[in-house]
């Protein structure tokens, strides 16, 4: 499985210059520039050419070389610590939001499996990890809404229904807005703990010796 964080992904090298993300890239295996593809995802209901994973083939076989337009082909990227090694600088480097991942760690330390998926259920960890990714396809069924109220307002500036354009304006503000406030949530710091846990705030900055929540109002 490939996973890269987001501070080592805005680290990397720009993939192409090209404002149309065309032209080449080394290819991980054999060295050589090759073309860069890009896969397709669906856009308004519809398969199109997206530019978020970016590939060059190679024989037969396909690389993975971009992320974002940034260059990964040749990066060494880092090893997942272990949870033992968990802190504000490493936190990125872990794989989260399944509770089977979780449930692997207490494994590890001696919980069984069955009490661990107990453990989760019962203080409301797999609810809020089913919240989290309900709340990221809220995200995208937004952001096609805003495609299709933006497109609703071309055509309505033909027409001659000032009211229901200034609808559309409004409504096309407020999913803004929406999307705007899910996003921050979502891309939220990783290092965080929940402001009205006051004990465990308490005791994530004594283990750690360092005053990163006890003393912070903040709601997160």
């Amino acid at each position: 499985m490939f996973t890269i964080d987001n501070p080592t992904l805005t680290k990397a090298p720009l993939l192409t210059n090209s404002p149309l993300l065309t032209g080449e890239a080394p290819c991980p295996k054999c060295g050589k520039m090759h073309e860069i593809r890009y896969g397709k995802q669906k856009i308004n209901g519809e398969w199109k050419e997206g530019y978020t994973l970016a590939f060059v083939k190679c024989g037969d076989n396909t690389y993975l070389v971009g992320v974002n337009n940034r260059y990964i082909g040749k990066r060494k990227l880092p090893v997942q610590p272990t949870i033992d090694e968990v802190c504000e600088d490493n936190i990125w480097q872990y794989r989260q939001n399944k509770p089977s991942r979780i449930v692997d760690d207490m494994e590890k330390y001696g919980i069984p499996r069955e009490t661990g998926y107990k453990i989760l259920l019962g203080r409301g960890v797999c609810k809020w990890l089913n919240v989290r990714r309900k709340l990221i396809k809220l995200k995208n069924a937004w952001k096609e809404d805003v495609n299709k109220t933006i497109e609703d307002i071309k055509i309505a500036k033909k027409g001659d229904n000032p009211i229901y354009l200034g609808r559309l304006r409004g409504r096309l503000e407020t999913l803004q807005s929406c999307r705007k406030q899910i996003r921050e949530l979502c891309k939220s710091d990783r290092w965080a703990m929940p402001d009205y846990d006051e004990r465990g705030r308490r005791e994530v900055d004594k283990l750690w010796g360092q005053d990163y929540f006890s003393a912070s109002k903040e709601v997160i």
